[in-house]
């Protein structure tokens, strides 16, 4: 019993580092390839944590990637957003966020588990 606590800590620490090692700002690293890194890890650890099937789970994560990311996010849409008002800016970018959060935990469990979520 006292294993399977220890090695839990240790998976959160590794994905906890691994996290932090991925966020750090790397040139040859495109916006999208940092956040997809991002959001695996914390997926990750929510499915070591047993939290993944939270139903706030995608809003929560689509919070902090918003958060943490936001002038890369900024510059991914700037050719799309020229005309849009910066409220509607914020929802393209929520959208695109939630989306990709979504897909990326579904590829997470399909791997997973060898079977399509629905």
């Amino acid at each position: 019993m006292k294993r399977a606590g220890l090695l839990a800590g240790v998976l959160v620490l590794i994905f906890v580092f691994s996290e932090l090692v991925s966020a750090l700002p790397r040139a040859d690293v495109d916006s999208w390839t940092a956040i997809g890194l991002f959001v695996k890890g914390q997926i990750d650890i929510a499915h070591t944590k047993g939290t993944i099937n939270d139903p706030h789970f995608v809003e929560e994560l689509t919070d902090l990637v918003l958060k943490k990311f936001d002038r890369q996010l900024d510059a991914e849409i700037a050719r799309y957003a020229k005309n849009l008002t910066p409220e509607q800016k914020e929802s393209l970018k929520r959208l695109l966020v939630s989306d990709y959060v979504s897909i990326s935990i579904r590829r997470v469990f399909i791997l997973r588990t060898r079977r399509p979520l629905w």
